[in-house]
């Protein structure tokens, strides 16, 4: 109960790593479940909308990247929002169902929104680049954030 309410908290599930040790705030939005979320919900068949729409997929910065394409945001925020709301159902400690509407979560999809877009106005280069690795964690299937997930639980695991 209190992890999740610690990862809830000011948005810290979009970062990889662990909530009570460190978390690696270099790397907005590839906690592995983002980046499932994106590749489940966007990208799963050759017809989902990720793939179906391809053309969308553009830099940011296209005079300087024009070959270093990008998530649009919307789909970033998108499945962060997807993320809290299966937080939110175990907030209590127990498993809880909460019924997933775009109505009930808009303001946390609007304020994953303004973090992306202030991101990219005030910081160009930084956003293209979270865009364009996590485009790129999804096309792969696996990030670096997934290892040291994996071998961070392993790590923990005790046998007797």
């Amino acid at each position: 109960m209190r992890r999740v309410q610690m990862l809830l908290r000011d948005h810290q599930y979009i970062f990889p790593g662990d909530i009570e040790r460190q978390l690696d705030c270099s790397k907005p939005y590839e906690h592995p479940l983002i980046v499932e979320a994106i590749s489940t919900g966007f990208f799963k068949h050759r017809t989902s909308v990720g793939n179906a729409h391809q053309a969308e997929l553009v830099s940011s910065l296209p005079d300087e990247y024009p070959d270093e394409l990008e998530l649009p945001g919307c789909m970033v925020a998108a499945a962060a929002t997807c993320v809290y709301a299966s937080l939110r159902e175990w907030e209590s400690g127990y498993h809880a169902s909460i019924k997933y509407s775009a109505t009930s979560y808009a303001n946390v999809f609007d304020e994953h929104m303004e973090i992306l877009g202030t991101i990219r106005k005030d910081k160009p280069h930084n956003y293209h680049q979270i865009m364009s690795r996590l485009l790129k964690l999804v096309r792969n299937g696996k990030s670096q954030s997934h290892d040291t997930s994996v071998s961070n639980t392993l790590r923990l695991i005790k046998f007797s």
